[in-house]
């Protein structure tokens, strides 16, 4: 089980660092291209509701494995 816990934290990492780098890229993209803007400003919405559901989804998972134990 730890090693479920310890990858599962990993790829917590790497998810949340990804969809920060694409807020940025977009960001700096939004800042060059004011035809575009409208296009990036969704892509960056999207991106942060992502976000948001990617660091809700582990503990969702601890709370559910604390509540129905470990035998699922």
């Amino acid at each position: 089980m730890d090693t479920i816990n310890s990858l599962s934290v990993c790829m917590q990492a790497i998810i949340s660092a990804g969809l920060v780098m694409r807020v940025i890229f977009c960001a700096v993209r939004l800042t060059h291209e004011e035809e575009e803007a409208g296009r990036y400003k969704k892509r960056i919405k999207n991106s942060l509701i992502i976000l948001v559901i990617a660091q809700l989804i582990f503990p969702l998972k601890e709370l559910l494995i604390t509540y129905l134990g470990e035998g699922y």
